[in-house]
């Protein structure tokens, strides 16, 4: 409630921290994209930390850290959790936990002469 009028979100969820994409590739390169991190009913420029994050296989780079990368440890397949921090540094701030999946690579083969053999790997 402010100034005596009660405020409705008509968008959906309530402010918070957001991740774009929450998967990779298993073994991939450090600093492949994982997504973008942004704050959703906030005010001003944010910030980004990782303040829980399971080894070194994701880290956070670009400006105010908003991007969530592969890290320097390959992940193998899996899932796994972390937790990040945003400041604005004028008071306003949030957490939130994200799970990260890295997945397999699939790979299409196949022989251009006859489409009957054509396989899929999974590796």
């Amino acid at each position: 409630m402010r100034n005596g009028h009660r405020f409705i979100n008509i968008f959906g969820s309530p402010g918070g921290i957001q991740l774009s994409g929450a998967s990779f590739v298993a073994g991939a390169a450090q600093g492949t994209a994982i997504g973008t991190l942004s704050v959703r009913g906030g005010s001003g420029t944010y910030a980004f930390t990782l303040t829980n994050s399971d080894g070194s296989e994701v880290q956070l780079a670009g400006a105010n850290n908003a991007s969530l990368q592969v890290g320097s440890v390959a992940a193998s397949v899996g899932s796994f959790s972390i937790s990040v921090h945003a400041d604005n540094g004028l008071g306003s701030t949030f957490d939130a936990t994200f799970l990260i999946t890295a997945v397999a690579a699939v790979f299409l083969a196949m022989d251009m002469s006859d489409f009957r053999n054509t396989y899929i790997l999974g590796l």
